[in-house]
Order: structure tokens, then C-alpha cells, then sequence
């Protein structure tokens, strides 16, 4: 049976994110956060997204998509059976036509 583990890691840092939507310097360290299956992850990645926000000038909610999840992370899978593989984790949820 395979086994997969994912973490997040900041290749600018060198360190690992310990999860959570803030991404304050505290927020990252030499073991962070696993996650044992990949939307586990992609939910965390989701809170560093944006699908709209409210315009005060418009009176109201303007949908538009941004990715704020930082250029430095990558999404690594260690796996039983196949090893590692890294990922952008920008790339795991790119903009959409929502």
C-alpha cells in the first residue's frame, strides 16, 4: 500500500510552513505542517486566495481572482512507492473563468 505525505516549503526561507492563512515569519520552521492527503493541502493553499472583495465606491461585491500564495512555495509529496515530487504551489490553483 502506498503511503504519501505532502508539506509546504518556502525555497526562499528554507524552511517549511506550519499552515494557517497568515504567513508571518513564525508561521514557517525546520519540521512545519503535514498533510496526509493533497486537498488536506489545497484547502490550506485556498486560504491564500482571493475570489472577490466588497468595492465601497461601487456598492458592491467585485469578483476577481487573485493567487496570493507566494512565488517561493512548493508543495513537496513524499510518496512510499515513488519517492519525492515537488510542485509549484501557485500552479495547484491557477486562475479560473469563474
Amino acid at each position: 500500500m502506498e503511503i504519501k505525505i505532502y508539506k509546504i516549503w518556502d525555497t526562499e526561507r528554507k524552511l517549511f510552513f506550519k499552515g494557517g492563512w497568515f504567513n508571518g515569519d513564525s508561521r514557517y520552521g525546520k519540521q512545519g505542517k503535514t498533510w496526509n492527503q493533497l486537498n488536506h493541502v489545497k484547502s490550506c493553499l485556498k486560504g491564500h486566495t482571493e475570489n472577490g472583495h466588497w468595492d465601497n465606491t461601487l456598492h458592491k461585491y467585485v469578483r476577481e481572482y487573485k493567487n496570493n500564495i507566494p512565488d517561493s512555495w512548493e508543495v513537496i509529496e513524499f510518496s512510499s512507492v515513488t519517492g519525492e515530487r515537488r510542485f509549484k504551489a501557485k500552479d495547484l490553483y491557477p486562475p479560473t473563468n469563474e
